[in-house]
This record gives C-alpha cells, structure tokens and sequence, in this order.
C-alpha cells in the first residue's frame, strides 16, 4: 500500500471547509471525499446528539466529519501514535472538545470496552481480519446501541464481511477500490 500524507477537507458543519492534515503512514488511506458524503448524507438525520466510534481512525476523516455535524461525542481508537498525535493536533485545531483520542490496538478495545455507541465507523486496513474481528466483537459484547449504525468500509478485492442478522443493510456505495456499506442495528 501506498504511503500518503496530505490532507482532508471537512465538507458540512460546523467545520465545514477546514483542512486537517495528517501524517505519512504506511497503508493510511482516508475515506475518499466522494464516499463520505454519501454516506453523511445517508445518517443525516441519524447523527445529531449521538455518541461515535471512530475504530482504525487514521487521519480521522469520518470522526471529524460527524462532529462537525453535531455528535455529542466521538472517541478515536488508532493503535500507531503518529496517527493519534496528528488527531490531537487536530482535535486542538478545530476546538473540538466533545472528541478524544486513544492510543490502543482496536480489537483490545472492543473486547475491554463496555459502552454502546449510537454510531460505530470501522474502517480497518484492507485485506486484512480486522473489519470480520471487529464486527464480531461488536456484536459480542453488545456494543452498539439498539437502532444503532455501523458503518463498514472494505476492499472490492475483500470478501463482504459477515453481519449478525439482527443488523439490516441500509444502503451501500463503491468508488474506485472502496466499498461501504451502512447497517442499522434493529
């Protein structure tokens, strides 16, 4: 994977047209602009007042992008400390005080965590176990919120993860080597 570093525009909100840099690291892909929108046009309605989980944040391109459209909090998982201090710097930047940042490996969070989150984005390294962990270990310990979202983003050249049945597609989108798919816990 190709290393990357640059930046991402906040596209609606609060912050809307603020540019947050981040780092260089290796396989560090930002959800594309084109993606995200889609998919914040899809929780409109849905984001305002809740409690998210950014897991696998790397530039935190989708954490922001719902704080700037009114969740009440946003907790960022990444386990490579260059990504989570390029996320503080940003946190400061924007004055975002509902959001914090944690230095972990995702998978022991999930398995550590006890809170439900209204909305969950897993956007993992691709092609690896990390998307199928995760949802396993979400719906193990129970961790999102009954009529919550999770958002899924994955290879075209990855097999489409498995979902406990209670989870019901919602829509889903592709563009270029990104598939997304957005679920609603019922």
């Amino acid at each position: 994977m190709k290393t990357q570093s640059g930046k991402i525009r906040i596209i609606s909100g609060d912050y809307k047209g603020r540019i947050l840099h981040f780092p260089a690291i290796s396989g560090l892909r930002p959800t594309p602009e084109r993606i995200r929108e889609t998919l914040f046009n899809w929780l409109m309605p849905y984001i305002s007042g809740r409690r998210c989980l950014d897991l696998f944040a790397g530039s935190g391109a989708l954490g922001f992008e719902a704080l700037s459209r009114g969740a009440r909090s946003m907790t960022f998982i990444d386990a490579n400390r260059i990504a989570t201090r390029a996320i503080e710097k940003n946190i400061l930047v924007l004055n975002a005080d509902r959001a914090s940042v944690l230095n972990l490996d995702s998978l022991n969070y999930l398995d550590a965590c006890r809170a439900q989150f209204h909305i969950v984005f897993l956007d993992p390294p691709f092609n690896s176990h990390l998307l199928q962990s995760s949802i396993n270990l979400i719906d193990e310990h129970d961790l999102l919120n009954k009529t919550g979202w999770l958002y899924a983003e994955y290879s075209n050249h990855q097999q489409q993860p498995h979902y406990p049945g209670r989870w019901k597609l919602h829509r889903q989108t592709s563009a270029g080597d990104v598939n997304a798919q957005l679920l609603q816990n019922l």
